[in-house]
């Protein structure tokens, strides 16, 4: 491409921000720094925002669906195991509990570390695959 001699006047906030720009990328001439910059320019005037936006909106939604679905699977085990709890207490006509911050059953230790072992699993399973 042939080049073009012309002169010119920018404000000293254009030329500092030149010069920053090529320190930042190892630019030694000045026209070289603003060719560059006008490159960079093009290249990223051309991405269509809205695009980007659909995309950015599509994986954001598709983590929330998933992160939903994982709550609502949660809460309906909990309830499952609320209501069998509840049954079994009124059919063993349990009227009073021992709470677990007074005393803590050694199967309830060893549910909790399966429970903790299992999600923590689970957690490296998905960071490898990610």
């Amino acid at each position: 491409m042939a080049r073009l001699e012309k002169h010119l006047r920018l404000n000293t906030e254009v030329v500092k921000y030149v010069e920053e720009f090529m320190n930042k990328e190892g630019i030694e001439k000045f026209n070289e720094g603003i060719e560059s910059i006008v490159r960079e320019h093009k290249f990223y005037s051309k991405i269509d925002l809205n695009s980007v936006q659909d995309l950015i909106k599509n994986i954001v939604e598709n983590y929330l669906k998933k992160i939903q679905n994982s709550i609502n699977s949660a809460d309906k085990n909990s309830q499952i195991i609320i209501e069998l709890i509840n049954g079994f207490m009124i059919k063993q006509n349990i009227k009073d509990l021992l709470f677990t911050d007074e005393e803590t059953s050694p199967v309830i230790n060893k549910a909790t570390e399966t429970v903790n072992k299992r999600i923590e699993a689970q957690r490296i399973k998905r960071l490898e695959r990610s």
